[in-house]
């Protein structure tokens, strides 16, 4: 769930600089954290981000990327989301 969680908000965050990041390259885990580094489409550095679960079972991502920006996102299954 994590991964997907990661991913969906990676995914977002990265089409705004990058048309498709590849990777991870040199995953990395911590305690509960576990993240990566991506590219973008000419192997340049995108973005790296790492994520966890919280115990209220929100998951909590955080990232940065090629323009030194930070990227911070939350995310929990259960929080129903409603078109419009």
């Amino acid at each position: 769930m994590l991964k997907s969680i990661v991913a969906s908000c990676l995914v977002q965050a990265v089409v705004v600089t990058a048309a498709c990041a590849a990777g991870p390259f040199g995953t990395i885990r911590v305690g509960a954290w576990s993240g990566g580094a991506y590219t973008d489409d000419g192997g340049g550095f995108s973005h790296c981000a790492a994520g966890s679960d919280c115990a209220s079972g929100v998951s909590l991502i955080v990232g940065r990327n090629a323009n030194n920006s930070w990227l911070l996102g939350f995310g929990k299954s259960s929080i129903p989301l409603h078109q419009g």
